[in-house]
């Protein structure tokens, strides 16, 4: 994951990144999970795309949600 961002919204704090992309794939995935290599592979997010997402020899984009209180992947507040 590239383009960390924090910010404050409100009184809460939240945190998103870049969108990842993998320009060829072929992949189906129901799921998601970042986590932290640097930190013995320590979970940061886990969650459910609500459908499988596939692609087939083509791009495949997980775009991130906006930086706001109530859309953010992480949010403290």
């Amino acid at each position: 994951m590239t383009g960390y961002k924090a910010a404050n919204d409100g009184t809460a704090a939240v945190v998103t990144w870049d969108s990842p992309q993998w320009p060829v794939a072929t992949i189906t995935a129901r799921g998601v999970l970042i986590y932290n290599r640097s930190k013995g592979n320590a979970a940061i997010y886990v969650g459910d795309l609500g459908r499988d997402v596939t692609s087939t020899n083509g791009p495949f984009k997980l775009s991130m949600p906006p930086l706001t209180a109530t859309e953010a992947l992480i949010w403290i507040g």
